[in-house]
C-alpha cells in the first residue's frame, strides 16, 4: 500500500519548543488533547482515522480471524498478490480522501 499518513501530538518542552515526546492521536483519544485542538485538527484526525488499514480493508476481507496487516501482506505479496483488491483498496483511499486534501 505504500506509506499512509498518521497523526501525532507532540509535547512542548518548558521553553515551548517541540520535544521528542509524542503520541499517536485518533478520534478515540483526541478529547485528551482538547485544549490544544481546534475544528480543523478534529477534521484531520477523522481523515487519518478513515485511512487506517483496518478501516480501508474491512469491506474486502472475508470472514475469518486474519489481522489487517496479515491481509495486506498477503494481497501485496508478489506470490499471493491480488491486483483486483489492490486496485479497490487504492481507489477507496483516494476516492474518500483525495478531495479532502486536494479540493480543486
Amino acid at each position: 500500500m505504500g506509506l499512509l499518513f498518521e497523526s501525532f501530538v507532540v509535547q512542548l518542552d518548558e521553553k515551548g519548543r517541540l520535544s521528542l515526546a509524542n503520541q499517536n492521536i485518533s478520534s478515540a483519544n483526541a478529547s485528551e488533547f482538547d485544549s490544544g485542538l481546534d475544528e480543523a485538527d478534529y477534521k484531520l484526525i477523522r481523515i487519518m482515522d478513515s485511512m487506517q488499514p483496518e478501516v480501508v480493508i474491512k469491506p474486502y476481507m472475508k470472514k475469518g480471524n486474519i489481522k489487517p496487516k496479515e491481509f495486506l501482506a498477503k494481497i501485496y505479496d508478489a506470490k499471493t498478490a491480488d491486483p483486483v483488491i489492490q486496485e479497490l483498496v487504492s481507489k477507496k483511499i483516494w476516492k474518500s480522501n483525495a478531495r479532502k486534501f486536494f479540493p480543486f
